[in-house]
C-alpha cells in the first residue's frame, strides 16, 4: 500500500485576515497533494465559532496577527473549548514569535512569506501527527 494514506483527505482551516495573502496560502495549500479542502476564514472569532460546531477540520493554519483576537488568544481559546486535539500552525513574518508560538502549543511555526516546500512539510508532518 502506498504511504501516501492520506491523499485528498485533509481539510484545513485557514484562518488569514489578509485577503491577498489567503488567496496566496490558498493556492500554496491546494497545491500539496495530502490536502482536500482548504476553508478560508478571516474573522479568528468565527473561526472558532464554527470549530466548536464541526470536529471535521485536520488542522489549522493562523496568521498571528490578527483582528479581535491573536493566533496565541486563538489557541488559548481552543484549549478552553477542548479543541486543541487538533494541529494548529501559526505563522507571522515577526520571526521573534516562533518561540512564545510552540511554548503556548502551536504545533509548528511559519515565517512569512511563506515558501511552499516550507509549507508542505510543515503539513505533512502534522498530518503524520494526526494518523
Amino acid at each position: 500500500m502506498s504511504n501516501n494514506i492520506l491523499k485528498s483527505d485533509l481539510k484545513i482551516m485557514l484562518i488569514e485576515p489578509n485577503a491577498s495573502s489567503a488567496e496566496v496560502e490558498k493556492a500554496l495549500l491546494q497545491h500539496i497533494s495530502d490536502v482536500g479542502h482548504v476553508l478560508v476564514q478571516k474573522n479568528p472569532l468565527g473561526a472558532l465559532n464554527l470549530l466548536r460546531l464541526s470536529d471535521s477540520f485536520s488542522m489549522i493554519i493562523a496568521e498571528i496577527n490578527m483582528p479581535k483576537i491573536n493566533g496565541f488568544d486563538l489557541i488559548k481559546n481552543l484549549e478552553k473549548s477542548d479543541l486543541l486535539g487538533i494541529p494548529v500552525i501559526l505563522m507571522s513574518a515577526d520571526e521573534s514569535l516562533k518561540e512564545k508560538a510552540i511554548e503556548i502549543g502551536a504545533f509548528g511555526f511559519l515565517q512569512k512569506p511563506i515558501y511552499f516546500d516550507d509549507l508542505k512539510a510543515m503539513v505533512e508532518q502534522a498530518a503524520s501527527m494526526i494518523l
